[in-house]
C-alpha cells in the first residue's frame, strides 16, 4: 500500500484527500485499498473536519513520523508557508519520496525545493486545478 501525506487540510488539501480516497476505494484488490491517505494540519479544527468528512484515512499528530512513512507528500498550503513546511519535512523524508505542491506560483516554490529538500527527493511542482471546464 502506498501512503500519501497531505500537509494542509483546507479546501484544496481536503478536496485532494476526498478524491484520492474515492479512487482508492474504487481500486481495491482483494478488499485492500492501494492507498492510505494521511493528513496533517497545524490547525486542529481543519484536521478534525477532514477526518470527520472522510477526506483522510487518518490524521497525523506527529508530522515527522508521518513524513518518514510517506511515499508521496502533497503540500496544500499558502505559498508563503511552503518553505517552512519543506524545512520541517526535509530531515524526515525517505529517499525517493515524491513531493508536490498546490501553490499558485512556481518560481519561488521551485527555488525553495531545490534549496531545502534533499537531492534524493523528487519534487514535482503542481497547481490547484480549479475553475469551470
Amino acid at each position: 500500500m502506498q501512503r500519501v501525506l497531505i500537509v494542509g487540510l483546507g479546501l484544496i488539501g481536503g478536496s485532494i484527500g476526498l478524491a484520492l480516497r474515492r479512487w482508492s476505494d474504487e481500486h481495491k484488490v482483494e478488499n485492500r485499498k492501494p492507498l492510505e491517505v494521511v493528513g496533517f494540519d497545524p490547525n486542529l479544527d481543519h484536521q478534525r473536519a477532514a477526518e470527520k468528512m472522510g477526506a483522510v484515512d487518518r490524521g497525523a499528530w506527529d508530522l515527522a513520523k508521518a513524513a518518514r512513512e510517506a511515499d508521496v507528500v502533497i503540500l496544500a498550503m499558502p505559498v508563503v508557508a511552503m518553505r517552512e513546511a519543506m524545512s520541517d519535512l526535509a530531515p524526515h523524508l525517505q529517499p525517493g519520496v515524491v513531493v508536490t505542491d498546490t501553490g499558485s506560483t512556481k518560481a519561488q516554490v521551485l527555488e525553495w525545493a531545490q534549496e531545502v529538500l534533499p537531492t534524493s527527493i523528487h519534487f514535482v511542482g503542481g497547481h490547484p486545478m480549479a475553475g469551470k471546464t
